[in-house]
């Protein structure tokens, strides 16, 4: 069940850029056609920060999927 405080809406042109962890979890990175060429950072960033996250705690995160805005 998703927190409705979690929801947010945003209206604009977005395109995405997207890649899989090692355990295959899609990532997507959604920005603004501007500032395409940063989202390639951000992706790689949320990528190699899950999967430290998962092999310190010892817990794998449950989506299958991720994205960021």
């Amino acid at each position: 069940m998703l927190a409705s405080y979690l929801l947010a809406l945003f209206v604009s042109e977005f395109d995405y850029k997207e890649s899989y962890t090692k355990r295959g979890v899609r990532f997507r990175v959604w920005s603004t056609p501007n500032t395409r060429e940063k989202r390639s950072y951000g992706l790689k960033a949320a990528i190699d920060l899950m999967e430290l996250f998962e092999e310190y705690f010892g817990v794998q995160d449950i989506a299958m999927k991720q994205g960021q805005l």
